[in-house]
């Protein structure tokens, strides 16, 4: 499992979070008692951030939570997944183009 973590962890590094989130996704199926999970949680919540499957980050963020060595590191992940989350929901409901905005007042 250590190995298949690596190259998930090195291909998020390098940008292919589509990538990576596969491998995790193979890592928590084959390996679901691999001792870095937690870790892998959060690595793999920050590649679904990233690609914006916000509630797919949500739930691996949340199972890390549920892990000590990574509660208060998953915290801090979920505030900044509701900050993306809250700015997504404001910029669907601005108008989408100046004669909108005329419209709007």
């Amino acid at each position: 499992p250590q190995a298949l973590h690596r190259n998930a962890r090195s291909r998020a590094t390098n940008g292919d979070c589509a990538g990576a989130v596969r491998m995790y996704t193979d890592l928590f199926t084959r390996y679901p008692a691999y001792s870095d999970l937690p870790s892998a949680l959060i690595e793999a919540g920050r590649c679904q951030r990233t690609l914006g499957n916000l509630s797919q980050a949500r739930t691996l963020l949340v199972r890390a939570e549920g892990y000590t060595s990574t509660r208060a590191e998953a915290q801090r992940e979920l505030r900044r997944l509701s900050t993306v989350q809250a700015a997504s929901r404001r910029s669907r409901s601005m108008p989408s183009s100046p004669a909108s905005l005329d419209n709007a007042y």
